[in-house]
């Protein structure tokens, strides 16, 4: 290499060195605001936006908190509006890449349309795509001052609640990406998991004590969306078919009879799964759409057993599946599975990506057949196989 093309590549090194550590210098971290989590609504006014955000502060003596938890609110006529007040009177520039919570409240979630909303937040580039999005009937204002009884930061406690850090719990839930996708497609369909805080209250607490008890978080509910708008609130049952046949994996629990009668054991038993696995077939029968849906699952008995009510840890004894304890299950499964999907036809809601099944299935032949038979959901036929062991 010639003198002149190694001093040329110097210059270029130190040009470009020179511009980033002048135009891109590093803001100090006393001057951000970092966002946690989002919660939005909205009124006649406009829209409502409250955030838990951490301000940095500077540690003293032995202190090392290194920040303070605070909750900030704006408003306007659009989000960008709302968002931009958040910055105007807080004098902070706000720090938007540790968001993972994004909360629909209230009056929002169940009077206006949520899509537009949501992908403000989807294309923005400060935001993560994983962001997990929840629904709450509260307002934005009372969302984020409930009290946590082991976590500080409400924003921490529900989005450990939903998605269960890496552990396998019941919920459904999408990401900010995920619901934003689902309602840029054909059937444009979504859900997210709705959250409340209920109070635990002991039998024997006084009337001063049931007052003070904190808050838990209860996920109990599913709130369906059509077209960006609230479709339906799905109860906790019905939250539990659905995880059977949504593809994810989540950890099923069922109370059966149980077939072994003895003195030591209860007369119900709970079963867990041990893996899992659905196959779904798409196909066109005599002009009419049919779903085969095939369901494999092993159980095994759980170590703590219940009727309803917390129970004693079970006595060492009999522990297999017998065929009266897999038959019991294989009937409730096929129950749960025909039930929501007929829920959810009379809904007229695809959240079980139906129409995307017969397309991946039958291609041109599904499109032909769907623009002459707008009605075709209602008219789907579903059969479920339940293999249980």
């Amino acid at each position: 290499m010639s003198v002149y093309k190694r001093i040329g590549i110097l210059l270029s090194v130190l040009f470009v060195t020179l511009v980033f550590t002048t135009f891109f210098a590093g803001i100090d971290i006393k001057q951000r605001i970092l966002v946690l989590g989002v919660a939005l609504d909205k009124d006649e006014y406009g829209y409502k936006m409250y955030t838990e955000v951490v301000v940095p502060t500077e540690n003293t003596g032995e202190s090392n908190s290194g920040g303070m938890r605070r909750i900030l609110s704006g408003r306007g006529k659009t989000v960008s509006e709302a968002f931009q007040s958040l910055n105007k009177y807080n004098g902070h520039l706000f720090s938007l890449g540790q968001c993972n919570l994004l909360a629909i409240c209230g009056n929002l979630m169940k009077n206006h349309n949520v899509s537009d909303c949501l992908a403000y937040f989807a294309y923005s580039d400060a935001f993560k795509d994983g962001v997990t999005v929840v629904g709450t009937e509260l307002s934005c204002e009372d969302f984020f001052f409930a009290e946590m009884p082991t976590e500080t930061f409400v924003t921490f406690a529900v989005h450990s609640a939903v998605t269960g850090n890496g552990k396998r719990i019941n919920v459904p839930v999408m990401d900010l990406l995920e619901f934003v996708k689902a309602n840029a497609t054909l059937s444009a369909c979504s859900y997210v998991p709705v959250i409340s805080f209920i109070r635990e209250i002991q039998p024997d607490a006084s009337d001063s004590a049931r007052q003070s008890m904190q808050k838990c978080i209860s996920s109990d509910k599913m709130a369906v969306f059509v077209k960006g708008e609230f479709k339906e609130m799905l109860d906790a049952d019905e939250m539990k078919s659905f995880n059977l046949v949504n593809g994810k994996d989540y950890y099923h629990v069922f109370v059966v009879d149980d077939s072994i009668i003895s003195s030591t054991l209860p007369r119900k038993i709970a079963v867990g799964n041990i893996n899992k696995s659905v196959n779904t077939e798409y196909s066109l029968k005599n002009g009419r759409p049919l779903i085969k849906i095939r369901l494999d699952m092993q159980i095994k008995r759980l170590r703590t057993d219940t009727d309803g009510l917390s129970l004693p840890f079970m006595p060492v004894g009999e522990r297999e599946i017998t065929p009266d304890i897999s038959r019991q299950v294989q009937n409730e499964c096929t129950h749960r599975i025909e039930e929501i999907y007929s829920r959810l036809i009379n809904l007229d809601c695809d959240i079980l990506k139906i129409y995307s099944g017969f397309y991946k299935s039958l291609g041109a032949e599904w499109t032909a057949y769907t623009s002459f038979h707008p009605d075709w959901l209602q008219n789907t036929s579903v059969t479920a196989i339940c293999n249980i062991s």
